[in-house]
């Protein structure tokens, strides 16, 4: 005696007293599928057989959801979901994820174990995540997503240090920032026309030194520090006064040195240093000295 269970496999052979058999179909090729058996039995006359059906429904998927990270993302950030999909009958075809928020699915195939997406707007969200199997059952498992909006980050700039100061010297600017969000940059203005400062989202100061304050002896300069996120800029201000240094006169020579006492011109060479001393300019200075009444030879006192 046989059994033919329909399904592509070995039938199997029974002894003649056989009343029974059991089988275990591991595959459809659909969500359902209908299978026809066929016993047959044989004697000295030949094969006779009996005919039934089996209606066998496939097994879906089993989805699970392993972490959501972060699980509170800002608006813009990105959010990473890892889960795994395994099907007990048949294999994994094809997995989708909906995150919630309107978007199109994500199609990822059936041996994916995460995927990542950015939310453009806060609320809370359920994310969907749908496998289908070879035979198109399908398993699915959900999470649930709130995201945070991010506001500009705000910027506390202390007063730098000196101040006041004096042109050429060196000026240093403390500041915090604050951001529910990474800060991707940050920029100083030190307000003297110069280019602003780039420097890194962790910074905390900056160092300047300005070297002009234009036509007065003493000039406010306002220092802007900028902070930027994912929502955009914030900013902080502070001031420097900053005066100019007075300028630095040197003898240079009097020439000629000595003078005849008969009515002649002496030249007195000076250089002046109006600040810092790459601003030197050198100033010939020509008096008349004449003194009628001395029969001799003058020395100036300061020679």
């Amino acid at each position: 005696m046989t059994v033919n269970w329909g399904d592509g496999t070995t039938p199997d052979s029974l002894p003649g007293t056989a009343t029974s058999d059991t089988h275990v179909y591991t595959s459809t090729i659909s969500t359902s599928q209908s299978f026809t058996i066929t016993v047959t039995a044989t004697n000295s006359a030949g094969p006779g057989s009996g005919t039934t059906t089996e209606v066998v429904n496939d097994q879906p998927p089993v989805v699970t959801v392993s972490s959501i990270t972060p699980p509170s993302p800002f608006v813009g950030e990105s959010v990473t979901v890892s889960f795994t999909a395994t099907d007990p009958d048949g294999t994994v075809a094809s997995i989708s994820v909906n995150w919630g928020d309107g978007t199109a699915l994500d199609s990822l195939p059936g041996t994916a174990i995460s995927d990542t997406h950015v939310y453009s707007v806060g609320g809370t969200f359920t994310m969907i995540i749908t496998a289908t199997d070879n035979s198109g059952s399908t398993g699915q498992a959900s999470g649930s997503i709130t995201t945070v909006l991010v506001g500009v980050p705000t910027v506390t700039v202390n007063s730098p240090t000196p101040n006041p100061a004096t042109t050429g010297q060196t000026v240093t600017v403390i500041f915090t920032v604050s951001s529910t969000a990474s800060v991707t940059g940050i920029t100083v203005n030190w307000g003297d026309g110069t280019t602003p400062d780039s420097l890194a989202g962790t910074a905390t100061s900056d160092t300047h030194t300005y070297i002009s304050t234009g036509n007065a002896k003493s000039q406010i300069f306002t220092i802007v520090v900028t902070a930027t996120n994912s929502a955009g800029p914030g900013s902080g201000t502070t001031t420097e006064t900053v005066n100019d240094q007075s300028p630095t006169v040197s003898i240079v020579s009097i020439l000629p040195n000595p003078i005849a006492c008969q009515a002649r011109q002496s030249r007195i060479h000076m250089s002046i240093w109006s600040g810092a001393p790459s601003r030197s300019s050198l100033l010939q200075l020509t008096t008349a000295v004449q003194r009628a009444r001395l029969q001799d030879r003058l020395r100036l006192p300061f020679q």
